[in-house]
């Protein structure tokens, strides 16, 4: 163990604030002492570091010295905090460490709080330090408030466009830190100029800080020496950034020459390569001279020296070849050394690029023994987290995955029992990617995989902890397959059809028992009755067990969808007896549920809910529409829409007091944005929801509340009005459309523009107000971030008839999203076409295609257009871009390439 100079005891002392902030500038030895200070102050001198670590500090040339620590199990929760610190400093880990705060930490001493602040000061650039204004309070240490000023006069100075700027303040508030902090300072706020692409001014700030360096004290000789040789290179850079190549190499190669290895190892190390790589770019004929770039040997039975760097780069650049002869190199010496962990990461890593090498050839050359072996390696390493997010390319899955294929992972996965559910933890990864992008006339082998999956998850348990939860995670890709290739479902029923039932009992971890009621509900569809009916019988059963005063929504919410949902609900009406058993266990957990009565509305809005007459449960029930009457007219809360709508979508047992308190409160949602002194509801940007209830709902609602639908209507006409003004807002003030966040949003959110666009038309549609509307949003359209939202909305809306989106001039003016959005609704519209109007249609239609394309609803314009009109354009600049742009499609190029060669014949 080295003893530490008093000297430099003292300075990190007084600094070690400042220190922290700049740790990535110490070398091993520095990083040690400062270590050492920091547990004495931090503590009180209450603690030494013998206490928390044990350490070897491995002695070398002092630049290139290793220090091994080992944490001393320790229970008081200041110990713990310091060594987690200390570990994240050896670790390069710049992330914020948990502390228990004390009201006994004063802001002016070194403490927990005031550590974090620095580490966090210390990983900012310059563009996120005015977040950080007034978080600081630095009083404790001279030196750390000093940088902290520094670095906000550095971001004024790196917001003007002066690239050379008077650093003189700058230059002076670091000539007050004590040496070498200073010089150390001056050179991290160059380094910030540098991440902000001013390198100019950083260029000086390195050179005044080099400048600096001088003769320093004997106790700081050594480090100077490392700043020495840091600086130079960032000198380098800069030059090169700014001046190039041979810039550069004239001010560095000479450095490196003169330097000697056992002068200033770290230099070379760093610099030699840059030189070398500057010298062939300023000679400009790319000849290789003699090559005296400086290597070193890590300790090569030491695991972190084994690094996967290399190998990954070359496999990121497409140079597999090398990639895996790199692979293979650090997993035969991971072997060696007996490291399990390091071995399987490097198996999956080297997997992956084995599959990516021959995703590259899929279409012209197979390799299977290849194949075979990265399929070997990936379901040895265990890997699943990394297997779920391979992406599997379709080219490559048609090419490789086969029965064969899916027997390999199966017997690779059963080889060794201690690590079989490791293993097929990746087979289930694997069947998951595959049968996502697997074609359908494999759909026999989909459905194999998946009947393994179900019953792999049938028998395997569920557990909070990933890697014991194989029966959650089987449910988990069932339920994700279920949606996205629902065509795969009908051959593997009965099998999922065990699965839900083996995990919808009590035993089973809750998450997987969640997932597997909403695996059942979207496989009800090709159940056969009994088997429907099997499963909900279970469900309503677990649900008579279950107190609705648990607040256990986690089983019920996907439980009632589930018993609610369309195929139930037809099961139902054959059997009366499960309609009613249905109807009460609903009742059942709304009414004992505050906070569950917009949802008891939502869920039952479909039965005849007028009709309960039985106490108490009648008298439940109109308190809880008296509830959520009142929860509506709280216009200010996030939820009051979704109030609003219950009491729209359930007027049979709302009545008229109900729905005349939804209209006034949407009428206050939508006066908060347009009133003379607007304050937006929270639940204004979400209105259109109630918008579109109404449009759809207006003959039900009036008959419900008994009142003609003219006379409902006529309620209606003051809500359109503020419509109407709520889009002549939005010209003004398009952020009307945006969520309420902090910090708050910077644009319109255009899903939400979308929506209100939507359901605007809906509504003025169904009040004969169409025209008007289009006239609204015509004018609204003209702020260009309300644009294309609106465009799109206009063309969802194609499908309910409107014929105004059929304007040639519309139709040129759209992007890309809302002309492919509309352009089926439009080719059926075609059909109905006076003919002088067809034709200006389909000239417009073209025209887009060849613009926008290729797309493959191109075809269907291709052939509507005819020969003719493609030929008249095949010379133009906008067709022969769409050609060139075809040729690099694969999969659009066959398709679409015969209605364009055949207009080349005949031009």
């Amino acid at each position: 163990m080295t003893h530490d100079p008093p000297d430099r005891t003292e300075h990190f002392k007084a600094n070690c604030l400042a220190w922290s902030a700049l740790h990535h500038f110490l070398p091993v030895y520095l990083l040690r002492e400062l270590s050492h200070v920091l547990v004495e102050t931090i503590s009180e001198n209450k603690l030494q570091f013998r206490q928390i670590f044990e350490e070897d500090l491995i002695i070398g040339q002092e630049s290139l010295a290793s220090w091994a620590v080992r944490p001393i199990t320790v229970t008081e929760s200041l110990a713990q905090y310091i060594q987690r610190r200390i570990r994240y400093f050896i670790w390069t880990n710049d992330g914020d460490v948990y502390y228990e705060r004390s009201a006994q930490q004063a802001a002016d001493t070194v403490n927990p709080g005031s550590l974090e602040d620095a580490v966090r000061l210390g990983r900012a650039d310059l563009g996120v330090l005015n977040q950080l204004d007034h978080q600081f309070d630095f009083s404790a240490q001279d030196s750390i408030s000093k940088l902290y000023a520094a670095m906000k006069i550095a971001r004024e100075l790196s917001l003007a466009p002066d690239n050379h700027p008077n650093l003189r303040e700058l230059l002076e508030l670091s000539d007050s830190v004590a040496m070498p902090l200073g010089v150390v300072i001056l050179k991290h706020l160059g380094d910030l100029f540098a991440d902000s692409d001013r390198w100019s001014i950083a260029l000086v700030l390195y050179e005044a800080s080099y400048s600096r360096l001088g003769e320093p004290p004997e106790c700081w000789r050594d480090y100077l020496e490392i700043l020495r040789g840091i600086t130079t290179q960032s000198i380098a850079t800069a030059l090169r950034t700014t001046r190039g190549a041979a810039a550069a190499a004239s001010y560095l190669v000479p450095k490196v020459d003169a330097t000697a290895l056992i002068e200033s190892p770290l230099f070379l190390l760093n610099a030699s390569h840059d030189a070398f790589m500057a010298e062939i770019y300023a000679s400009g004929t790319f000849r290789y001279g003699p090559d005296r770039r400086a290597a070193i040997l890590l300790n090569p039975l030491l695991l972190k020296s084994m690094d996967l760097s290399t190998a990954l780069e070359s496999s990121n650049d497409g140079k597999y070849d090398d990639a895996h002869q790199q692979f293979w190199s650090v997993l035969r010496r991971q072997i060696a050394l007996g490291s399990v962990i390091d071995i399987r990461m490097t198996q999956a890593y080297y997997a992956k690029s084995i599959f990516d090498a021959l995703d590259k050839k899929a279409e012209r050359d197979l390799n299977r023994g290849s194949f075979a072996m990265g399929i070997r390696l990936l379901v040895q390493s265990g890997q699943s987290d990394l297997t779920e997010k391979i992406r599997w390319n379709e080219t490559f899955v048609r090419a490789y995955i086969d029965d064969d294929a899916f027997d390999l992972v199966k017997a690779t996965a059963n080889i060794v029992e201690t690590t079989r559910n490791e293993r097929i933890g990746v087979a289930i990864e694997l069947i998951h990617g595959w049968s996502l992008v697997l074609p359908i006339e494999l759909a026999s082998l989909a459905e194999t995989m998946l009947r393994y999956v179900a019953e792999t998850g049938t028998i395997s348990p569920t557990s909070f902890a990933a890697y014991q939860n194989i029966g959650g995670r089987c449910v988990e890709v069932l339920r994700d397959l279920a949606e996205k290739r629902p065509e795969f479902r009908a051959g593997v029923a009965a099998d999922i059809m065990s699965l839900v039932l083996s995990k919808i009992g009590k035993g089973v971890f809750w998450k997987a028992r969640s997932d597997a009621l909403k695996l059942a509900s979207l496989y009800l569809g090709v159940l056969r009755p009994e088997g429907v009916a099997a499963i909900v019988s279970v469900v309503l059963s677990e649900l008579d067990t279950i107190d609705p005063a648990r607040d256990d929504w986690a089983i019920v919410q996907p439980s009632l969808d589930l018993i609610l949902s369309e195929e139930v609900q037809s099961l139902s009406k054959e059997d009366q007896e499960l309609g009613r058993r249905i109807v009460s266990t609903v009742l059942r957990f709304g009414l004992n549920q505050k906070t569950e009565h917009v949802r008891l509305l939502y869920y039952l809005y479909r039965f005849d809910l007028a009709s309960v007459h039985e106490e108490p449960t009648r008298t439940q029930l109109q308190e809880v529409i008296l509830e959520v009457r009142k929860q509506a007219l709280t216009v200010n809360a996030s939820n009051s829409m979704n109030n609003i709508c219950a009491l729209l979508l359930a007027s049979s047992v709302t009545g008229k007091d109900g729905i005349e308190d939804a209209l006034e409160a949407i009428r206050l949602i939508l006066e908060s944005a347009v009133g003379p002194r607007p304050h937006v509801s929270l639940s204004f940007p979400i209105a259109y929801n109630a918008f579109i209830i109404l449009a759809e709902r207006q003959e039900k609602i009036a008959s419900d509340i008994l009142i003609s639908v003219d006379k409902f209507r006529e309620k209606l006409d003051p809500l359109m009005d503020l419509i109407f003004k709520v889009w002549n807002v939005a010209k003004n003030n398009p952020l009307i459309f945006a969520q309420f966040s902090l910090p708050p949003p910077t644009k319109p959110d255009p899903v939400l523009i979308h929506n209100w666009a939507f359901g605007s038309i809906a509504l003025a549609k169904s009040l004969g107000k169409f025209e008007r509307m289009q006239s609204a949003l015509d004018v609204a359209a003209e702020v260009s971030s309300l644009k294309d939202s609106i465009a799109a909305a206009r063309a969802v809306r194609l499908a309910s008839g409107e014929q105004g989106t059929l304007d040639p001039a519309v139709i040129r003016s759209e992007s890309t999203g809302a002309f492919y959005g509309a352009l089926g609704q439009r080719l059926i519209f075609l059909r109905d076409a006076a003919p002088d109007v067809r034709e200006k249609i389909i000239e417009a239609l073209l025209d887009q295609c060849l613009r926008f394309g290729p797309n493959g609803l191109d075809a269907a314009v291709f052939l509507a257009a005819g020969e003719p009109r493609i030929s008249n354009r095949r010379s133009s600049p906008t067709c022969n871009d769409y050609l060139k742009r075809l040729d690099n499609n694969r999969s659009l190029r066959l398709s679409l390439m015969p209605f364009l060669a055949e207009s080349r014949s005949t031009s």
